[in-house]
């Protein structure tokens, strides 16, 4: 996200690195660095603020969602599976 697609507040909408592809690995690929050691500090900075940001969202939409999640996994141990309208129905209902 941040070194292919130049996602990235801070470092701006610019790529980084080149790829490079192998004959032997199936496409799967090696990068090559093309950037300095201090873009490469900044490129980690970034790509951890972004993940630890993203871990805290996460975290907090779950909180704040625990109730329904256990309502959820409630229904899901008794019928294993949910089809669309109960699923519609459990997010619908507030918790009692």
């Amino acid at each position: 996200m941040v070194t292919r697609l130049g996602m990235s507040e801070k470092l701006g909408p610019m790529t980084f690195g080149r790829q490079q592809s192998s004959r032997f690995l199936d496409g799967m690929g090696m990068e090559e660095r093309t950037y300095s050691e201090e873009t490469a500090r900044a490129i980690d900075a970034e790509v951890r603020a972004i993940l630890e940001a993203q871990h805290r969202r996460a975290t907090l939409i779950l909180t704040e969602k625990r109730e329904l999640l256990e309502r959820m996994t409630r229904r899901l141990l008794e019928v294993e599976t949910l089809d669309r309208a109960e699923l519609e129905a459990l997010l619908a209902v507030p918790a009692v």
